[in-house]
């Protein structure tokens, strides 16, 4: 991004997942901005699969994700860890404020997950089969709105960092 008299200009990718990129990207934007006056950052929402996928591609030049796979393709740096929640619609019978769920009760819910690829999806799916259980996927949905509406219609609960 720097040319010959060491201006910084050009572009910079960066993929976010959509709960962070809402809080984030004015922000981030703001802060790219003061430190960067001549270069462009393009910010792109999307579910970690995806993000991954476009990084390899190099439609992206990094990307912010859940649970990254190794790759040799891929350099990965873990930034923070932060527990899973499970989310419910809100006159469903678990929608209480602080209640703890415990992971083989989830194994009797309606899930709704982002896909089998999606790392939330793995990490789920993996904490449940060394309990020796399986989750009950009733949709599969790589659209986090969709996601979000079904589970406020009660049509299963989904499981969001």
């Amino acid at each position: 991004m720097k040319d010959a008299a060491q201006h910084t200009s050009g572009s910079f990718a960066l993929g976010l997942p959509p709960g962070p990129a809402r809080t984030v990207v004015f922000p981030l934007v703001e802060a790219f901005k003061a430190e960067l006056p001549e270069a462009a950052l393009r910010a792109v929402d999307g579910l970690s699969a995806n993000l991954v996928e476009l990084v390899m591609q190099r439609k992206l030049d990094c990307a912010l994700v859940y649970n990254a796979l190794p790759h040799d393709k891929l350099k990965i740096t873990p930034l923070h860890e932060e527990p899973l929640y499970l989310v419910s619609g809100r006159f469903n019978p678990l929608a209480v404020l602080g209640k703890s769920v415990p992971l083989s009760e989830v194994a009797r819910l309606p899930i709704i997950s982002a896909g089998r690829s999606n790392p939330i999806h793995l990490a789920l799916v993996s904490a449940l089969a060394r309990l020796g259980s399986v989750a009950s996927i009733v949709h599969e949905v790589e659209n986090l709105n969709a996601m979000l509406d079904l589970v406020r219609r009660d049509h299963g609960y989904r499981y969001s960092p």
